[in-house]
């Protein structure tokens, strides 16, 4: 199925609302960032969502990778493989 950005984010924020409850607005634009890698690893529930919406198994089927600068400057690294295909706080955060 071929989606432009602003289709995309529309289904994302849909999906955002219908499983969190929660009023939140994906941009086309924010797509953008996603497609051009701008934003690597987006929140838990972006993630989710995308996931949904695209078929896809894995954030890596999409991909989404997590790097060492990507981690909060307090954050411990994970352990190799840890992070690939899941979400580690649950899926819970929308934002």
């Amino acid at each position: 199925m071929c989606l432009s950005r602003r289709e995309l984010a529309d289904a994302v924020t849909a999906y955002l609302a219908k499983v969190y409850g929660r009023s939140c607005v994906v941009t086309g634009s924010y797509i953008g960032d996603l497609e051009r890698g701008d934003v690597r690893w987006p929140r838990a529930a972006y993630r989710v969502a995308l996931r949904a919406v695209l078929g896809a198994c894995s954030d890596a089927e999409l991909g989404f990778f997590i790097s060492r600068e990507d981690l909060h400057p307090d954050a411990q690294p994970a352990a190799p493989g840890q992070l690939q295909g899941g979400d580690t706080d649950g899926g819970a955060a929308v934002g």
